[in-house]
């Protein structure tokens, strides 16, 4: 599951960012926040890291599906955690396939391609 802060200040010094760094992006923050684009902005941020995390989990050999149809809100009751402090951005399931993939048939590049 991947999560994002609606609060940039306490993501920002839990990741230890420098203070120059905090400044810079304050701005652009702030921007997002005033015009009501910050959830989104927030939750495009988490789709990239999403799509490295489901990547390097299938480089070794680990499978993921990212999910939808959640009630984000739920979801947080179960963690625990303040819907005013926290959106679920994603679900995205890692394990092991219970049935192994079958081959993926294609048809030749000559074929498709004039």
């Amino acid at each position: 599951m991947i999560l994002t802060g609606r609060s940039s200040e306490g993501a920002m010094s839990a990741l230890a960012i420098p203070r120059p760094l905090i400044e810079d992006f304050r701005g652009f923050y702030q921007e997002l926040k005033r015009d009501g684009r910050l959830d989104e902005w927030s939750r495009s941020q988490c789709y990239l890291v999403a799509a490295n995390m489901m990547t390097g989990a299938k480089c070794l050999g680990v499978d993921s599906c990212a999910l939808e149809g959640y009630v984000g809100e739920q979801v947080l009751h179960l963690l625990g955690l303040s819907p005013s402090d926290w959106i679920v951005a994603m679900v995205i399931p890692f394990g092991y396939a219970a049935v192994a993939e079958t081959p993926k048939t294609r048809a030749p590049l000559d074929e498709l391609v004039i």
